[in-house]
């Protein structure tokens, strides 16, 4: 349950635990680094210049603009997920220059991980039970992951202690564990599902009033003429509608003079109005 990674024409194999006996693992931090020969044979395997930062064990890890940066795993035998990511710059000759560690937004261990273009893709794994979820980051240019997010599309289930292999874009997930092995291969294509268009917000529309001048003075009326009309007219407008629909007398503007039953006074005031319209 260690991982390799290739730099250059070096092939790393970082951590990882071993069994006796059906016990609990032990955990390493050791590197072994072996060079790939032009025929694609390996020399000698030997350490390399650096350790691991802790013991690492179902760790994943992958190479971006010369740097290793590892992800995840557990850090004991109790192979209870972290949330760390460590990156170190390989030189020239394939020496590790110093861990740097950063934090993930996600626990996992034993997750599926690949590069696909300028992202990396982080699926599934285990953290306190199997997991299904998928994260994507972009890869800034210094080749650091950036902007985690968590993708709407989540594996087919859970699954995890397995591998992604990436080929003309598609990811390809074979096999795994959930709790019981499986045999069987998921893909999918990076881009499959692009964000929803942001919806163009439907415009309030602007109310449109017009005003209109009283046709004819009112005389012995209060707001007789066309000016006071206008300030009283609209303020009075409810209440004058409310009049018409609850006696259900409709009037035109004739000038005559009206004298509502209710109100033998005559304009004394707003409930005593008749409505006209």
């Amino acid at each position: 349950m260690g991982t390799t990674v290739k730099v250059g024409s070096k092939i790393y194999l970082l951590g990882g635990g071993t069994w006796t006996n059906g016990g609990d693992p032990v955990v390493t931090n050791n590197i072994f680094v072996s060079t790939i020969n032009p025929d694609g044979s390996l020399s000698s395997w030997s350490y390399a210049n650096k350790t691991l930062p802790t013991p690492l064990i179902g760790h994943s890890a992958f190479e971006s603009n010369g740097k290793i940066i590892v992800i995840g795993g557990a850090v004991n035998s109790a192979l209870i997920a972290t949330n760390l990511m460590y990156v170190s710059q390989v030189d020239g000759v394939g020496n590790l220059g110093e861990w740097q560690t950063a934090t993930l937004p996600f626990y996992a261990r034993s997750a599926m991980v690949a590069k696909v273009n300028g992202d990396i893709v982080h699926a599934g794994g285990y953290a306190g039970g199997f997991l299904s979820k998928v994260y994507y980051a972009k890869l800034d240019a210094n080749g650091l992951p950036v902007d985690w997010t968590l993708s709407a599309n989540s594996l087919p289930g859970v699954n995890c202690c397995t591998a992604m292999a990436v080929w003309n874009n598609r990811m390809y997930i074979i096999g795994g564990h959930n709790g019981g092995y499986l045999n069987t291969i998921w893909s999918a294509t990076m881009g499959d599902a692009p964000p929803l268009p942001t919806p163009t917000p439907t415009p309030t529309p602007t109310p449109v009033v017009v005003k209109f001048d009283l046709p004819f003075a009112y005389a012995g009326r209060p707001n007789a003429t066309a000016k006071q009309f206008k300030t009283a007219f609209w303020s009075r407008l409810t209440a004058a509608f409310d009049h018409v629909f609850a006696t259900g007398v409709f009037r035109p503007f004739t000038g005559t003079r009206y004298t509502p039953a209710a109100c033998l006074g005559g304009m004394v005031g707003i409930k005593c109005y008749d409505s006209h319209n």
